[in-house]
């Protein structure tokens, strides 16, 4: 079981991606703090193999109670196979969770702007 940070990305625009590289079932997975001020959009995206496991995206104001947030569609952010989501959040944590999955490694990309 490995210990999985975001890693900051700014290869593509001046705006960050926050990556969570091979995330697998039993992972401890550290959540990102956000910066700025008020709501924030972005997406999600969610792909590698995923050997049954279901990945959601959570977010958290006190960085230890997290719960699953809800994309544009006011559906909760999770899936079994590769996806992308638009959200938009002015919780302070985010982060991915990972359930279920043998043999998995999944990346998580987040794209966020203020």
């Amino acid at each position: 079981m490995a210990t999985v940070s975001p890693v900051v990305n700014l290869s593509i625009s001046d705006a960050p991606r926050y990556i969570w590289t091979a995330i697998a079932t039993g992972d401890t997975i550290n959540a990102l703090k956000l910066s700025g001020t008020g709501a924030r959009r972005g997406a999600v995206q969610i792909s590698g193999t995923f050997g049954s496991a279901t990945v959601v995206l959570q977010t958290s104001n006190d960085g230890d109670n997290f719960y699953p947030i809800k994309d544009i569609h006011n559906a909760a952010v999770s899936t079994t196979a590769a996806a992308i989501f638009e959200i938009t959040s002015a919780a302070l944590y985010i982060k991915p969770a990972i359930t279920g999955g043998t043999a998995d490694a999944v990346d998580v990309i987040l794209f966020m702007r203020d």
